[in-house]
């Protein structure tokens, strides 16, 4: 909390919110935001009482204090006018209130508004910093981020209204981009389940000019009711990244990358037989979607998340020159090209420790191993374009998600 002698300049603005009797306000709300304002401004506590849809009234924290304010509604306008008030301070001598100031969800809300649209990274730590050091009022990192969730409200629409408008959305979608796919789900109840969406310039840019290799991941979603974000991306011929489709599922699990997996396998139009190939870790949703839903096509392992698991298969077991040496074999033999540089490493690898060349024969190398993968990778280990993309939504996935979609599109074009 600020200290008592800091001039807290922002509150200095709201000293004068309240003029007393005959005062009018557009409406309740705004009556009590200008109550709290001006507490917050003069330091001290308050709370209210007789609150109805006609009529409100403030008081000082302090009982013995005379401190109060009352307004009624206008008929039939909304407005509320001040009718009775006394906004001098009876406190005893010693007695502080400093302590007792607080802010309201809405005012706060409305105070970081302009910081939030500005910078959609405004975090709730940084609004506790700056409510501390303008306003004077103490916020706990929970209070904070109900704030910024209100302030974003503001900004963007309800959370539950974004979901409502899905239908629509991806009517549009499919009529303002003719052979986009925009595809959803709702439960029995009517509450949303599944989306999936590939637009039409994606699809095009993949069969016309990527490699066929598309990477798959799952993302959380930071909103408030969660979720998990399903993606899959490709290369371009310049390596860059190009974004086929995403989806929005409740978790990573098997059903709903089955699910995600067989909308993408109608976008693209594939066939048995047509070139296609992905990478990925090894979530086992991927791979049972992929089994199910793309039978036959190959499927790389990421030799990142490989490695991770490897070394944590290494921990506590030998010293560290050892198992720097058996991670750097594990690479080298991810790189062989030939039948032949594989099994005389693997040889090497045997002789050099056998429980960790068991590891690697049950790690499934044919998924991983250039030399005994049955498609084309181009080259490509490792699932980092993955990386790219969460990198590239990241702000995007703590908004409603018909904005999540429409960050996505205009990303993308």
């Amino acid at each position: 909390m600020a200290t008592s002698d800091q001039v807290h300049r922002m509150a200095t603005f709201w000293s004068n919110v309240l003029e007393g009797d005959g005062q009018i306000f557009d409406s309740a709300a705004d009556f009590k935001k200008a109550i709290a304002k001006y507490a917050i401004a003069h330091k001290f506590g308050y709370r209210m009482k007789r609150t109805n849809p006609n009529m409100a009234k403030a008081v000082c924290d302090l009982h013995s204090c005379d401190w109060y304010i009352c307004a009624s509604v206008i008929h039939d306008t909304g407005c509320f006018r001040v009718y009775k008030s006394n906004l001098q301070h009876f406190h005893l001598a010693g007695y502080s209130t400093q302590h007792k100031t607080k802010a309201s969800k809405t005012v706060v809300a409305d105070v970081i508004l302009d910081k939030l649209c500005d910078c959609s990274k405004y975090r709730p730590m940084e609004i506790v910093r700056d409510i501390s050091r303008e306003y004077g009022v103490r916020l706990s990192y929970q209070q904070a981020w109900r704030c910024r969730e209100l302030a974003t409200s503001l900004l963007v629409g309800l959370q539950e209204d974004s979901y409502k408008t899905i239908p629509w959305l991806c009517r549009k979608i499919k009529e303002s981009n003719p052979g986009s796919v925009a595809e959803y789900t709702f439960e029995q109840d009517g509450s949303f389940s599944k989306l999936f969406i590939a637009f039409s310039a994606c699809l095009h840019g993949f069969t016309e000019g990527c490699r066929h290799l598309l990477v798959l991941d799952g993302t959380f979603i930071a909103s408030k009711y969660k979720g998990t974000l399903l993606v899959a991306s490709a290369y371009d011929v310049d390596d860059g990244m190009l974004p086929i489709a995403f989806g929005v599922v409740p978790s990573e699990s098997i059903d709903n990358w089955e699910w995600y997996l067989t909308q993408l396998r109608h976008a693209l139009q594939y066939e048995i037989g047509d070139e296609l190939a992905f990478i990925s870790d090894r979530h086992t949703g991927i791979i049972q979607g992929l089994h199910h839903v793309f039978p036959g096509c190959p499927h790389a392992h990421c030799l990142r998340h490989l490695k991770e698991n490897f070394k944590k298969y290494l921990k506590g077991r030998y010293n560290q020159s050892f198992k720097a040496a058996m991670e750097a074999q594990l690479d080298k033999i991810a790189y062989l090209r030939t039948m032949h540089d594989y099994e005389k490493n693997m040889e090497v690898r045997h002789k050099m420790n056998r429980s960790a060349h068991e590891w690697v024969i049950q790690a499934h190398p044919e998924n991983w191993v250039i030399a005994l993968f049955k498609g084309n990778r181009y080259d490509k280990l490792n699932s980092n374009l993955a990386e790219t993309y969460n990198a590239w939504i990241k702000d995007a996935r703590e908004l409603p998600i018909c904005h999540l979609i429409d960050t996505i599109r205009l990303k993308t074009e």
